[in-house]
C-alpha cells in the first residue's frame, strides 16, 4: 500500500530482501516531501450549553479539568461556535454582559426552529479565553444563512482590530473598542475563518433552494428565496404557528430568514393586511401599520396610541423576500478588515471548483463525515462489536478517497481544511461503547496518518466536548479522558514538532477480508513519517482487530543515533474504552528501545497506534 510519495526501487527491493519476505515500512529519513501540518489535532466544539460544560458561569472561567483534559491531550485547535447547533448563531448577541437569545434553525423538511435562552455564557471572548489557556487556535464559522457580509466584518473587527485606533476602516460601530470594553485590550488575531456549515446538504439549506445546482449557485454569488405565509416568533423562538401576541404594547415579531426586501414585505393579521410605515409617530391609534428592520427582519407594532396593537392571542404571519450575499462577498467585505485573514468556502465539494472556474479563493473548508447508516438520524445494523470495528476500517479507506478527490479538484495551491470528521450512528445496540472505544480511537488514527500523508494543513476531528457519541472528552461532570483523548496525547508530540513530511512505504501489508462488509477489505497498517530537530517521527497503526504485526522498520538515506522513544496506545481489545469514574483501560504507554543504524523489527499489538521518536546521527 502506497503512502506518500514513492521510494527508489531499489531501496524497497533491498528493505524487501533484508525482511525475509514479512512485511516491511520503508522510510526515507532523508527525504523532504515539504512543510509537516501542524493543526490536525483539533475538534469541532459547540457554544450551546455553557460551551457544553466547557465554562463555569460561577466563575467565568473555563472548567480547570476540561482545560486540563485540553492540554494533556494535545489540542491544536478549536472550531467555534460549532457546526449545526451554530448555523443560526448571532454573535453581537453572545459578547458583553447582557446576552440575547440564541436561534437554533431547522433541520430538513419539516424541521423547527427553536430558542436557546440559558446557557449562554460561552461566547466568542470565552472561547478565545479558553484557546489561549490551553496553547491552541481558533478557527471561526461565521454563519451564512442569517448574517451578512457586513456582521461578518463586524466579528473580525471585534476578533482583530486594534482597540483605540482612531480610523474605523470597516465604519460604524468601533466593535475593536467594544471588545476592549468587554475586557480584551489586545486582538485576538484569528486567522482562519469559514462562511457556513454544510449548506450543501439539503438537511441545511434553510432559505436556499433545494435544488443543489441551484443553492450552489446562491452560497457563491448570493441569491434569495420568496417566502410565503410564514407565522412569525419572537425572541428567537419560532414554532409552527408562531408566537401569539399577548396584547401588549410595542411587540416585535421576527421572520426566520432575514434579511429582507423591503418591498416584498406583506403581513396579515386575522385576515387582515397591515401596511408597512417608516415611523409609528403619526399613526393613528386604530392605524394597522408596522415598522420593519430590514436586516434583522423584525416588524414592529404600536401601543395603542401610535399604531394599533395585535389584538391578544392573535398570530403575526408574513410573506418575504429572504435576500442574501454570497461566499465572495462575504469573503471580500472580510479581509477589507483584517487582510491578513484567510477566509474558507465551506461548500466541501468539486462542484464548487467547477462552478467558480478560475476564480481565486483563500482555502475551502470541507467534512470529511462517515454515516455508518447511510442518512443521518439512523444507526446502522451491526452483528456484533467485531462487524463495527470492521466497518470502521473500511470507512476510514473511503473517506480517504473521497478527499483525496476532492483536493485534486482544487487549484494546487488553495489549501483544504478538514474542518469536522468523524464517523455517526454506529450500532450502538450491537455496540454501545462503539463511538468511544479503541476501534473509533484507532479509526481517527488512521486518518490523522492519512491527512499527515494529504499534507491536509488543519483538521478538526470529532466534537471536543460530548455525552456520547465522537467526544475528545466525556461529558461533564467526569470528562472522561477518552481513547480518542490518549491516542492524541501519543501523536502530540510528532504532530506539533512541524518539520519536513517524509515519504514512507509499507511492503507487503497485510490485508483483511472481513465477511461482513464484503467485498471490501482493508490493509493493516497505515504509516506516516516525519523528520524535525534532529529526529525521525514514525506513526503505525496497526488495525487488525486481534492479531499483532512484526515488522521490519527501515530508514533509507539516514542512519539512526541507537536509540527510540516509543509511544504506543492499547488497550485489552478494541472493545475497550474509558469508563466515567473508573481506572482507565486504554492508556498510554511510553518506553525506550534500541534500533539499529538503519532500522529494527517491532511487534505492533492488535487495534494499537505507535510512534516512534529515533534520533539521527
Amino acid at each position: 500500500m502506497l503512502i506518500g510519495q514513492p521510494i527508489s526501487a531499489a531501496a524497497e527491493v533491498n528493505a524487501a530482501s533484508r525482511s525475509k519476505r514479512g512485511t516491511t515500512i520503508v522510510v526515507n529519513a532523508h527525504g523532504n516531501r515539504g512543510p509537516a501540518p501542524t493543526q490536525l489535532l483539533g475538534a469541532n466544539h459547540h457554544f450551546d450549553a455553557n460551551g457544553r460544560g466547557l465554562w463555569d458561569p460561577l466563575t467565568d472561567a473555563p472548567v480547570p479539568a476540561v482545560v486540563a483534559g485540553a492540554q494533556r491531550a494535545g489540542l491544536q485547535a478549536l472550531r467555534f461556535p460549532g457546526g449545526t447547533v451554530a448555523n443560526m448563531y448571532d454573535w453581537k448577541r453572545a459578547i458583553g454582559r447582557e446576552r440575547g437569545c440564541q436561534v437554533v434553525g431547522p433541520q430538513g423538511r419539516g424541521g423547527r426552529a427553536r430558542a436557546l435562552t440559558s446557557g449562554l455564557d460561552f461566547g466568542p471572548d470565552e472561547a478565545m479565553r479558553f484557546v489561549d489557556t490551553v496553547g491552541a487556535r481558533a478557527n471561526i464559522m461565521v454563519p451564512f444563512v442569517n448574517e451578512t457580509p457586513q456582521d461578518a466584518a463586524d466579528w473580525v473587527e471585534y476578533m482583530n482590530g486594534r482597540a483605540g485606533d482612531p480610523a474605523n476602516p470597516n465604519g460604524g460601530v468601533d466593535w475593536a473598542d467594544v471588545r476592549a470594553a468587554n475586557g480584551h485590550q489586545a486582538p485576538y488575531g484569528v486567522r482562519w475563518w469559514e462562511i457556513g456549515n454544510e449548506q450543501h446538504h439539503r438537511e441545511s439549506r434553510y432559505w436556499l433552494s433545494r435544488d443543489h445546482g441551484r443553492a450552489l449557485r446562491q452560497y457563491a454569488f448570493g441569491g434569495s428565496r420568496v417566502v410565503r405565509g410564514e407565522y412569525l416568533g419572537k425572541a428567537c423562538a419560532h414554532p409552527r404557528f408562531g408566537i401569539a401576541s399577548d396584547g401588549s404594547a410595542a411587540q416585535t415579531f421576527e421572520v426566520l430568514y432575514p434579511p429582507v426586501a423591503p418591498r416584498s414585505v406583506r403581513v396579515v393579521i386575522d385576515g387582515q393586511v397591515w401596511n408597512r410605515v417608516r415611523s409609528l409617530s403619526a399613526a393613528a391609534p386604530d392605524a394597522r401599520v408596522f415598522t420593519l428592520d430590514a436586516e434583522h427582519g423584525q416588524v414592529g407594532f404600536g401601543d395603542g396610541e401610535n399604531g394599533a396593537l395585535p389584538p391578544q392571542g392573535s398570530t403575526v404571519r408574513a410573506s418575504y423576500r429572504s435576500i442574501h450575499q454570497g461566499y465572495f462577498d462575504f469573503a471580500r467585505r472580510m479581509k477589507a478588515v483584517d487582510p491578513s485573514i484567510k477566509v474558507c468556502s465551506s461548500w466541501g465539494e468539486a462542484a464548487f471548483n467547477r462552478l467558480v472556474g478560475r476564480r481565486d479563493y483563500d482555502c475551502m473548508a470541507a467534512h470529511a463525515i462517515v454515516l455508518f447508516s447511510g442518512s443521518r438520524g439512523s444507526e446502522a445494523t451491526w452483528s456484533g462489536p467485531l462487524e463495527g470495528h470492521d466497518q470502521f476500517m473500511v470507512k476510514s479507506g473511503s473517506i480517504q478517497r473521497r478527499v483525496r478527490a476532492l483536493r485534486a479538484s482544487m487549484p494546487s495551491a488553495t489549501p483544504l481544511h478538514l474542518t469536522e470528521f468523524a464517523a455517526l450512528y454506529g450500532d450502538r445496540s450491537a455496540w454501545p461503547a462503539w463511538s468511544t472505544s479503541v476501534s473509533h480511537a484507532v479509526y481517527m488514527a488512521s486518518l490523522w496518518g492519512q491527512w499527515m500523508n494529504l499534507r491536509i494543513p488543519w483538521g478538526n476531528g470529532d466534537a471536543f466536548l460530548w455525552q456520547g457519541q465522537r467526544g475528545v472528552l466525556g461529558g461533564r461532570p467526569d470528562y472522561t479522558f477518552t481513547a480518542d483523548a490518549v491516542t492524541r496525547q501519543a501523536l502530540s508530540p510528532m504532530f506539533s514538532a512541524g518539520g519536513a513530511l517524509l515519504a514512507s512505504r509499507i511492503v507487503r501489508n497485510r490485508v483483511r477480508h472481513p465477511r461482513a462488509t464484503a467485498p471490501a477489505s482493508y490493509p493493516a497498517l497505515v504509516v506516516a513519517a516525519t523528520r524535525a530537530r534532529g529526529a525521525v517521527n514514525i506513526l503505525v497503526v496497526n488495525r487488525l482487530p486481534g492479531k499483532a504485526v512484526s515488522t521490519r522498520v527501515r530508514l533509507v538515506g539516514r542512519r539512526s543515533g541507537g536509540r527510540a522513544n516509543v509511544r504506543t496506545v492499547v488497550g485489552q481489545s478494541f472493545r475497550s474504552w474509558n469508563v466515567p469514574d473508573a481506572p482507565p483501560s486504554v492508556r498510554l504507554h511510553v518506553r525506550e528501545r534500541r534500533v539499529g543504524a538503519q532500522g529494527f523489527t517491532h511487534r505492533f499489538p492488535p487495534s494499537s497506534t505507535t510512534v516512534f521518536r529515533i534520533p539521527l546521527r
